[in-house]
């Protein structure tokens, strides 16, 4: 695993910086600094109610598990990666594939979980998306 720090820049000029960019494009803009609702509610709906105040960029698994041909051995466990990015009780959000191994069919995984904490608890609203077989156009969306 490579770790590399990045420290962000103060948030009032990133607020200016979406603010220029979104007057090229539209009439009316106002971009505002505010404090962040609590996002397990709708219309947000995650498994957390903020994304804990220590975000991270992590980057799991990776091309050379689907080319040349998808790797269907692998299974990564949300947990390991949230304790391995030092986020224990984080919050996971994001796309991927999803578990080829469990399912038996290509799927793209939607990642909403908090992880379990010292307290083991935890909250997964992840969804998969996946046709309903082989034959078919329709795609399931399943919890």
């Amino acid at each position: 695993m490579e770790s590399v720090d990045i420290p962000p820049p103060p948030i009032v000029d990133i607020a200016d910086v979406i603010r220029k960019e979104l007057t090229l494009n539209y009439k009316d803009v106002i971009v505002e600094v505010a404090d962040c609702p609590d996002l397990s509610i709708p219309p947000f709906n995650l498994a957390s109610s903020g994304i804990c105040g220590r975000p991270r960029i992590l980057d799991v698994g990776g091309v050379p598990n689907l080319l040349p041909l998808a790797n269907p051995t692998k299974l990564y466990n949300a947990n390991d990666i949230a304790h391995a990015a030092l986020l224990p009780g984080g919050l996971l959000l994001g796309a991927g594939g999803g578990p080829l191994k469990i399912l038996g069919v290509n799927s793209e995984l939607a990642i909403n979980v908090k992880t379990k904490n010292t307290n083991d608890e935890h909250n997964n609203l992840s969804r998969i998306a996946k046709l309903q077989d082989s034959s078919s156009d329709w795609m399931t969306l399943e919890k």
